[in-house]
């Protein structure tokens, strides 16, 4: 009984870990643009971003 249940608990934590990394993952990628992003968090620095892609273009 007891193999067995070592192995499944194994498994369900490498599961975990896997599931964890996979968090991970999504918390460091932006899923908006980086224009709105940035102005979120500093609307200033955003304008003038977008400012500047304007004089780029």
């Amino acid at each position: 009984m007891w193999p067995e249940m070592h192995a499944s608990l194994l498994s369900f934590k490498v599961r975990l870990q896997q599931m964890q990394e996979l968090t991970n993952n999504l918390s460091n990628v932006s899923v908006a643009p980086s224009a709105n992003a940035a102005y979120v968090k500093n609307p200033k620095q955003a304008q003038k971003r977008k400012d500047e892609e304007i004089m780029v273009v």
